[in-house]
């Protein structure tokens, strides 16, 4: 009996450690891997699902669902993929298998996300983010970062 509650309360310390390695709080900054951060009164998820795609959801701070990458636009990291979260709790995302170009910008009058083009719109996007664009030289006739 002594091993069996030996052996649960290392399981239950080993499956601790390893949550908290998988989240991370935010101000703004990048996103970059497969984990939850939380961003002041909302958390991004980025979730791995099967062959090796990514997906990211917004919440609240109860985890509802503010905002879901569609399910048919997944992203890898086979592909380029950027993501920039600001102080605003504004969300700007770059795909380039499906040359998805996406700002989520925070709708506090009806608690919600206003996705935008950011290359067919000229949006002011963040200037770490413009550079990261820049860098890879990946957008050519984009309007937000030409």
């Amino acid at each position: 009996m002594r091993i069996v509650l030996f052996l649960i309360l290392i399981f239950q310390l080993s499956s601790c450690s390893k949550q908290s390695r998988a989240t991370e709080i935010i101000q703004k900054g990048f996103i970059t891997e497969s984990k939850t951060y939380y961003w002041g009164n909302k958390n991004i998820i980025v979730k791995d699902i099967e062959d090796d795609s990514k997906i990211f959801a917004i919440t609240n701070e109860k985890y509802k669902i503010i905002y879901q990458q569609p399910i048919n636009i997944v992203f890898s990291n086979y592909h380029y993929w950027t993501m920039y979260a600001d102080e605003n709790q504004n969300v700007y995302f770059y795909n380039s298998d499906y040359s998805e170009s996406k700002a989520l910008i925070w709708n506090a009058k009806q608690n919600k996300y206003d996705e935008k083009n950011f290359c067919s719109e000229k949006i002011n996007l963040p200037a770490e983010f413009i550079n990261e664009l820049k860098d890879k030289n990946t957008l050519k006739n984009c309007k937000s970062v030409n």
